[in-house]
């Protein structure tokens, strides 16, 4: 139950799985255990379930919606066998959550590979779904689950971080900086430079000249 535990809270859960087998066949073949005892030991691993959806999207879009019901039906456990029932629901619930997780992840890091190899050019969340071969709907929402911030602002964020090194190390234009990164328009480029960094580009160089001049 403790291995359970903690596996649900290392998003471990092909492990998971594991345990909650041994443990269902650990109810089904051991007579006269406590059914206080192990409705108390389920509960415990159905409260870090909804612990670990806080911080995992996929895991809260498959049990969130059953985390009630889940919960009242295993109060109505009142035999090993309604118990046992109730553990092969919830492995259900995980095996069918984790093959649909496995490709979901895939595909993310290949559309966010893709933007780090892309970035300076004029892509769209369309360019990105189409070399993935999915919908841009689809690919908005699994980026989102699994990469935890949508694709444009994960896009943005390379861009800026590119943006920052060209600033820093070199004598480049801000004009020429910001074409090398994705933008054709260097007003736009400023302003949203802006508001990831909280300066402008001319005032973000300046102070890494001052850091360098300093040292």
């Amino acid at each position: 139950i403790q291995d359970a535990v903690d596996e649900i809270l290392h998003q471990q859960y092909e492990e998971v799985i594991r345990s909650l087998q041994a443990l269902s066949c650990f109810v089904s073949d051991t007579p006269f255990l406590s059914l206080d005892t192990l409705r108390n030991n389920c509960s415990y691993i159905l409260m870090s379930l909804q612990t670990a959806m806080k911080n995992d999207h996929i895991l809260n879009e498959w049990v969130g919606d059953r985390y009630s019901e889940l919960m009242s039906e295993l109060k109505n456990c009142f035999s090993q066998r309604e118990l046992t029932h109730w553990l092969e629901q919830l492995i259900l619930i995980l095996g069918e959550m984790k093959q649909t997780r496995a490709p979901a992840a895939a595909m993310s890091e290949r559309a966010a590979e893709y933007i780090r190899l892309h970035f300076a050019e004029d892509l769209s969340l369309g360019d990105i779904a189409g070399h993935c071969g999915i919908s841009a709907t689809y690919l908005s929402r699994i980026f989102a689950q699994e990469k935890g911030k949508g694709v444009q602002e994960y896009l943005t964020d390379v861009r800026m971080r590119r943006a920052k090194e060209l600033l820093a190390d070199t004598n480049e234009k801000i004009y020429e900086i910001a074409a090398e990164v994705g933008y054709s328009d260097a007003v736009y480029f400023n302003k949203v430079f802006k508001k990831n960094a909280g300066v402008t580009p001319k005032e973000y160089r300046m102070q890494k000249k001052t850091i360098k001049d300093k040292k």
